[in-house]
């Protein structure tokens, strides 16, 4: 598995809050301050004669998705996030059009920034940069509409750049630190905190299909080989055996080092009976000696105890070959 495939690990490593993930309580953050910023212009208007039910029904709808936010929580899917926040751009184009004073429209599409921010802080630079480029397309519709185009052109080329811009340069960076984060350096493939954050996005919302087993693996003799050949000969046996298990392993496989001589394979759609198959074929083609343990990872348990289980299982048959030796 790519770990830059998606964000799902960048949404698990960040801290949650009240129970939260990053991604939710952003969103509420946000729903509760424009609730907030919409109820002061209607106690203080900026035009007196700004029509107020354009900015009553949002108050409204932001309170709405800000109450089921805080319901669902960690439950929260990402579709209606991204739902939410295609809502919101067509929520500031609306606001756009209906603001009475060129200053007002140019306020309003403020939002569009926080849009921009967010959506390249919590999804992927593809999705964001379309949601930025539907963020400029509905300012200019909002501003063609209401009359204010050509006059508010300048502005309407200046938010789509400033949107693009932060898009690009947040989501490429934060692309970047987050593979470093849960990204092993020396083979390239998932470590253990890329693990349980991937465990934690994708194992409990059920996107590892089930049946799904549970691989550790182990190197034999590993510290023969760095006590014989040196850490560079170490190194160059993991990086060696870690292209092997993703040579042979299948695209919707999670393959992952989970520290030291340890490789841990995360098998979707997979029981135990072919995982053995599949260990019986690793055999045959990867470079070193190894044991191994195999388990069922089943509905609703903890990964901890799947994997604990399966690290029994690979010492057990690690102590087994050392005997028959």
């Amino acid at each position: 598995m790519d770990v830059g495939e998606s964000h799902d690990t960048r949404v698990s490593v960040y801290r949650s809050v009240l129970g939260m993930p990053g991604p939710v309580w952003t969103m509420a953050l946000w729903y509760g301050a424009i609730a907030i910023l919409l109820a002061l212009s209607l106690v203080v208007p900026l035009h007196a004669d700004a029509a107020p039910w354009v900015r009553q029904i949002l108050v409204a709808y932001a309170v709405v998705g800000l109450v089921l936010l805080l319901m669902l929580r960690a439950r929260t899917p990402m579709w209606f996030l991204k739902v939410q926040v295609v809502l919101a751009i067509l929520a500031t184009g609306w606001l756009a059009y209906a603001s009475v004073t060129p200053e007002g429209t140019i306020t309003s599409s403020m939002a569009f920034i926080v849009v921009a921010i967010y959506v390249a802080f919590w999804m992927t630079i593809r999705v964001a940069l379309g949601l930025a480029a539907l963020s400029s397309v509905a300012y200019l519709v909002a501003l063609a509409s209401s009359g204010n185009m050509p006059d508010l052109a300048v502005p309407w080329m200046l938010i789509t750049a400033l949107a693009f811009c932060i898009v690009l340069t947040i989501g490429s960076l934060l692309e970047q630190m987050n593979r470093a984060l849960v990204t092993d350096p020396l083979t390239g493939l998932l470590n253990r905190t890329g693990m349980f954050a991937l465990v934690e996005a994708r194992g409990a919302a059920g996107r590892l299909a089930e049946p799904r087993s549970l691989v550790v693996i182990d190197l034999d003799k590993f510290k023969v080989i760095n006590d014989r050949d040196g850490h560079i000969a170490g190194d160059r046996a993991l990086r060696d055996f870690g292209r092997a298990l993703r040579v042979v392993t299948r695209p919707r496989d999670v393959v992952v080092r989970s520290g030291g001589d340890e490789f841990v394979l995360l098998l979707p759609r997979t029981d135990v009976t072919d995982a053995a198959a599949m260990v019986d074929r690793l055999r045959g083609v990867l470079p070193v000696d190894w044991s191994c343990g195999i388990t069922q990872w089943t509905a609703g348990e903890p990964f901890d105890l799947a994997w604990a289980r399966a690290d029994r299982q690979m010492y057990l048959q690690k102590a087994q070959r050392a005997a028959e030796r």
